[in-house]
């Protein structure tokens, strides 16, 4: 069945996949892991925003805005 059409199945197993990630409880490496990860993309972001200036001294058009104070 799979053969007649393969982007059935990938769709189908993609979808079984994603559903078991949200059933399987997190891990203990997922929980130290992760907080890690996202401090060093947040600060990778703000070391990005750098180059040309706005006139401000804010390089980045946020008007002075932090990225949590973006957020919430």
């Amino acid at each position: 069945m799979w053969e007649r059409n393969p982007f059935n199945f990938a769709l189908g197993a993609t979808t079984v996949g994603f559903l078991l990630g949200l059933i399987v409880p997190v891990t203990r490496l997922e929980t130290e892991k992760i907080p890690a990860a996202v401090d060093a993309v947040r600060s990778s972001l703000e070391g990005a925003g750098g180059g040309s200036s706005t006139g401000n001294g804010n390089s980045n058009g946020s008007n002075g805005k932090t990225m949590e104070s973006a957020i919430s």
